[in-house]
């Protein structure tokens, strides 16, 4: 019998992507007379606005910055979880990003999960659409994502 397929989200779900962009956001910015401290945990807009001295081109070039990859935390207890799981399911990882985002994801997941197979999508593809997940379950920290896929059950 053929496992269900489990698609995960990468930024966010699998990994502490927040944390990793204000990690780089003081590295940055920390000399700057009007810089201030933020923690992860008080990111609460999906642009950063929190983050008082970048934009959001800033935020997406810190996406495809390799430094966003080199020290990449998995979210609590991600790493057990989808280690447990895979003999269960196929494990599919589906991300959103501009083009070398993605090509910095899938060199991480071969590295850290390589018994996971990924879907890259474009930034521009705005959703989750273009795959076939009507059979399987998707995991996600963004609403739109899960309106826009057909899966079968998802998970906020």
């Amino acid at each position: 019998m053929e496992k269900q397929k489990l698609f995960l989200d990468f930024d966010s779900t699998i990994t502490n992507s927040i944390k990793q962009i204000v990690s780089l956001y003081d590295e940055d910015f920390h000399l700057y007379n009007n810089y201030e401290k933020v923690h992860w945990t008080d990111i609460n807009t999906y642009e950063f606005k929190e983050l008082k001295l970048i934009n959001q081109s800033i935020v997406l070039d810190y996406f495809d910055d390799f430094r966003f990859f080199q020290n990449l935390e998995y979210m609590d207890n991600a790493q057990e979880v989808i280690w447990k799981s895979k003999n269960k399911y196929n494990i599919v990882i589906c991300s959103i990003g501009r083009k070398l985002n993605i090509k910095y994801k899938g060199i991480w997941i071969k590295n850290h999960l390589p018994y996971c197979d990924f879907i890259g999508l474009k930034l521009e593809e705005d959703g989750k659409q273009s795959v076939d997940m009507s059979d399987g379950i998707l995991i996600d920290d963004n609403i739109h994502m899960l309106d826009s896929s057909n899966a079968k059950t998802k998970i906020i």
